[in-house]
């Protein structure tokens, strides 16, 4: 009786052993899934070239960080921007 008993006890444990890995392996599966997304999207925006301004003038306003300017030389074109049109998903 003193080995069933000890029988039941080990696959009680065996079994509840399973059930926490069960549960940290999809946990890690999670975050290395959701790691991947973030380095696929920062390659991909990194991977742009970006055009870098040659002169800049008169303030206009903020988004996030960045100030918008009202004349932007850009590449020897002239821009100029007259308000700062705000959306959470328009890159800078």
């Amino acid at each position: 009786m003193d080995i069933v008993l000890l029988e039941l006890v080990l696959w009680a444990g065996l079994i509840c052993f399973l059930w926490v890995m069960k549960d940290s392996l999809g946990k890690i599966e999670s975050e290395l899934e959701r790691s991947a997304t973030q380095k696929a999207a920062g390659k991909e925006f990194h991977g742009k070239d970006l055009a870098r301004a040659d002169r800049l003038s008169d303030p206009i306003g903020r988004l996030g960080d960045a100030t918008i300017y009202r004349f932007a030389i850009i590449d020897g074109h002239a821009y100029e921007f007259d308000h700062v049109a705000a959306s959470k998903d328009a890159p800078l």
